[in-house]
């Protein structure tokens, strides 16, 4: 309950989520713990719901046991958990209705998004193995060691002017997570960097997958978790790459067309969690059918 509240009870999820994030725990256990907390169906997965109750528990614990703590509106809390679905999505499924449904997290997508999102690595930061000392105020001594970019409320100095805060952490550089205001920007900064990057070429392929040709004479094989198209060019070879898959691709299968549209090609993957089968065509690149097998190990062979 807030500071001056009757009230007999408590948010478990809020009190055992606070004990974690102040505790002395690094940080990739305190990311496992509340994986294992908020994976209320013990399926080893977190949907979009489970994560913005995640999100949302820790804030308003540490809200109420920080004097002074800024309010952060769901909106900022509930884009933060949205952010973390958009990153797994591939880019044909980002417009589907049934996208969030449908997404889930695995326990190690949780972690590393939470070990390098800015906005919750510095979070658990602020917060993280607080000793209290002669200070009541929990706040100010966490702020002393970092400061969350959106979690947290401005500085402000006597005349009431934002204070430009200190640049020591990686995160703070990070500007599509500042405050326009911060940024010194009317509109948000654009997307870091690393969205723009682009596999070029892959070297090497998975031992055991079978090399196919397509009608067009065209070689596909499996190169980690990527099947590579090699196209034949003026002499040379361009590579295209097909990267729905998250895990070791472990077969391929491939049904020759004649209609000239592209062959259709199934592909599947091992060693894993979330293992899938993909039925893509050779043309395009595009999935046109992705399930999850049942699998406890996923699939190694495939037929037409």
């Amino acid at each position: 309950a807030l500071p001056g509240q009757d009230c007999d009870e408590i948010d478990s999820f809020e009190l055992i989520g606070t004990l974690c994030l102040t505790s002395g725990m690094p940080l990739r256990e305190k990311a496992e713990f509340l994986f294992d907390l908020f994976d209320l169906n013990e399926k080893a997965e977190l949907s979009i719901n489970e994560v913005t109750l995640a999100f949302r528990s820790l804030v308003s614990g540490a809200r109420k046991i920080a004097i002074g703590a800024s309010i952060v509106s769901n909106e900022e809390i509930d884009q933060v958990a949205l952010d973390a679905f958009d990153l797994i999505t591939p880019e044909s499924l980002k417009y589907s209705v049934a996208m969030t449904d449908d997404q889930k997290l695995t326990r190690q997508q949780f972690c590393d998004y939470a070990l390098n999102c800015p906005e919750a690595v510095s979070f658990m930061d602020c917060y993280d193995d607080i000793v209290i000392g002669q200070s009541n105020n929990i706040a100010a001594d966490a702020s002393a060691k970092a400061s969350p970019a959106r979690l947290m409320a401005d500085e402000l100095d006597e005349e009431g002017k934002t204070l430009k805060q200190p640049m020591g952490e990686p995160w703070r550089d990070q500007q599509r997570f500042l405050r326009p205001d911060i940024a010194g920007e009317k509109e948000r900064a654009s997307p870091p960097p690393m969205d723009g990057l682009q596999l070029d070429r892959i070297c090497g392929r998975n031992s055991g997958t079978e090399a196919v040709y397509t009608s067009d004479g065209d070689v596909l094989y499996a190169a980690g978790s990527m099947v590579v198209k090699l196209v034949a060019d003026n002499g040379g070879y361009n590579q295209d790459f097909f990267n729905e898959h998250s895990n070791r691709v472990s077969s391929l299968a491939i049904f020759h067309a004649k209609d000239g549209m592209g062959d259709t090609v199934a592909s599947s993957d091992t060693g894993g969690d979330n293992c899938k089968v993909c039925v893509w065509s050779s043309q395009t690149l595009s999935s046109q059918v992705t399930f999850s097998t049942r699998h406890k190990n996923g699939v190694s062979k495939l037929s037409f």
